[in-house]
């Protein structure tokens, strides 16, 4: 699973792609210290390998891609550091993964899971939960944070160049703005449904990318140093940050998400 997810994985259907998980920031900067309280690392525990990111929701859950879970060896989750390696933060073994019931592996639809800690999360200025919207039924309701052109934003320790190598030790962030599942059905192919929403340039260049599945698209609240999640890296074709197509996410505020959400973690 670590060489898949480090690489990518197509899947087709029928001869068709359907969807690529690149557990996949381009085109980023370096994220300021501890801004990002909710940011966890999902790392191997024998080696330390950070393979997904995901977002912190309450004290012992965390909010990940399904396409993230392995049962094969133990994980455990990172939480409260920007650079894994000179600040280690707080590292907290994972003891269940649930997925959504309707994931489909081959087209990473309902691409959500919810991880649960073996002790909670010490909450304080550098560790804290991010926000979650109200479901709605409506593809671009505002108070799902889901109008197209609106700007957000993805972090994660994953890849920085396009072709899925290359990942960084320190968190970094990128802005992107939301795109409407029309014209992102259109670039990317038919797989894009209700419960996805999609963000990126038409002219690429910035993008999720390896090693960074899993982690938020959110709205930043800077004051509250939180911010409003409203997806969850999921998928794309071809390399990170391609002119023409855009990053595919977990759509948070779907009612079938949201609800799944809601059962598994409390919030």
């Amino acid at each position: 699973m670590k060489f898949l997810l480090a690489m990518g994985i197509l899947f087709t259907f029928n001869g068709t792609v359907t969807a690529e998980p690149i557990p996949r920031i381009v085109g980023g900067i370096l994220a300021p210290n501890h801004a990002y309280p909710f940011m966890a690392a999902i790392e191997y525990s024998s080696d330390n390998f950070q393979f997904c990111g995901g977002t912190l929701i309450a004290p012992t859950k965390v909010l990940t891609a399904a396409h993230c879970l392995d049962t094969s060896e133990p994980v455990h989750v990172r939480i409260g550091t920007n650079n894994r390696v000179t600040d280690p933060g707080q590292k907290i073994s994972v003891i269940s993964q649930v997925k959504h019931p309707k994931y489909n592996p081959s087209t990473l639809d309902y691409d959500v899971a919810i991880f649960t800690l073996a002790a909670p999360v010490v909450l304080n200025d550098n560790k804290n939960l991010m926000k979650l919207p109200e479901a709605c039924t409506s593809l671009t309701c505002i108070t799902g944070l889901a109008k197209p052109a609106t700007l957000v934003r993805t972090a994660g320790w994953g890849a920085t160049n396009p072709n899925g190598s290359s990942a960084s030790i320190d968190l970094r962030q990128v802005d992107v703005p939301l795109v409407d599942n029309t014209t992102c059905n259109t670039a990317v192919g038919p797989g894009v449904t209700a419960r996805m929403i999609c963000a990126g340039f038409a002219v690429g260049g910035k993008d999720s990318c390896s090693g960074d599945s899993g982690g938020p698209l959110f709205g930043y609240l800077g004051i509250a140093r939180t911010g409003l999640q409203t997806g969850i890296v999921s998928w794309g074709v071809g390399n990170c940050g391609d002119p023409g197509t855009y990053g595919v996410y977990t759509r948070i505020s779907n009612p079938e998400v949201r609800l799944f959400i809601r059962q598994q973690s409390g919030r």
